[in-house]
């Protein structure tokens, strides 16, 4: 299982500085993943276990603010889906941006670092390998059902769009994190 060094790596990890603060907590296999951020905004993943807690060797989550779980590529282990705010190489806009990393030997895995969906989201749900996001488009906003494609999510289905917010039975789906 890739979280077998995970274990192994707990007895070293550095304590979580205090100036961290949780962000976002969820089960993961047997334990949990957690994102911490730092005062300079910089996010951490850690992963506890059995009482024990590991750092999880990562990229560097500059502006990390969301974290989600699920098995995105259906391979049967569990990922990380991290939203951060912060530019990017090829879109110096500073806006929400989507990490998937798979966990392998206590170590994040990128396996895709996106610039935005079709539309650039606001707030996300997951359900393993879909994707559920609240986005801006040219014609306002929508929300729309995302489907992983190998590398990258493909826009699956549009529940609905239009001007200003969408109503209170689609926003409960991002409730919680987990889409409903």
């Amino acid at each position: 299982m890739r979280l077998s060094l995970i274990l192994a790596l707990a007895m070293s990890a550095p304590p979580v500085a205090a100036a961290e603060r949780e962000i976002a907590r969820r089960a993961f296999g047997p334990g949990e993943l957690r994102l911490l951020v730092d005062g300079d905004g910089l996010g951490h993943l850690r992963y506890a276990e059995a009482g024990r807690e590991s750092a999880v060797p990562c990229d560097r989550l500059v502006g990390a603010w969301g974290l989600w779980v699920g098995d995105v590529d259906g391979d049967g282990q569990l990922d990380a889906i991290v939203t951060l705010r912060k530019s990017a190489k090829f879109d110096p806009v500073i806006e929400n941006r989507l990490h998937v990393y798979a966990i392998t030997d206590g170590h994040c895995v990128p396996m895709w670092r996106g610039t935005r969906l079709a539309g650039r989201f606001e707030r996300i749900a997951v359900d393993n390998d879909r994707l559920l996001a609240l986005e801006r488009v040219q014609a306002g906003r929508r929300v729309a059902w995302y489907r992983w494609l190998g590398f990258g999510y493909r826009l699956e289905e549009i529940l609905w769009q239009g001007r200003g917010m969408p109503g209170p039975r689609l926003l409960a789906k991002f409730d919680g994190g987990k889409a409903k």
